[in-house]
């Protein structure tokens, strides 16, 4: 269930990321600014890294149980770290208030992936024999 539902979570984030990264970058900072040339062209990069992500999500729905297992501690270890690295402007001086309050959002997004996964992973061993591989 946690790959159907990254899958679109994924794949809406890498269309906005690629298509919107005005849109995007406003929602998450205090005042509107305009978005230089490079940080559009990273945020468009992620877009396309999410993309990629999306897709993994949805082909993982169809793996063999003991691979659907791997790909998402990969994406736990991954959204683990995502989380911890997030943390870091909160407990610095020398970030803006700005990039705080993005850190904050996409802290808690990270997070939410995180736990999703570690609770797919954990109240996996519950699933019927009939259905592990």
């Amino acid at each position: 269930r946690v790959f159907g539902v990254h899958r679109f979570i994924a794949t809406s984030f890498g269309v906005l990321l690629l298509f919107f990264p005005q849109a995007l970058n406003d929602s998450m900072a205090t005042a509107h600014r305009a978005l230089p040339a490079e940080e559009g062209f990273t945020l468009r990069s992620w877009g396309c890294f999410c993309l990629g992500v999306g897709y993994i999500a949805h082909a993982a729905q169809a793996f063999e149980l003991k691979v659907q297992r791997e790909v998402a501690r990969g994406m736990a270890i991954c959204f683990s770290c995502a989380t911890g690295l997030s943390l870091w402007p909160l407990c610095s001086a020398n970030f803006s208030s700005d990039l705080r309050r993005g850190a904050v959002g996409t802290g808690v997004f990270y997070a939410a992936l995180l736990v999703a996964y570690t609770a797919g992973l954990l109240l996996d061993n519950d699933l019927p024999e009939k259905r592990k591989k």
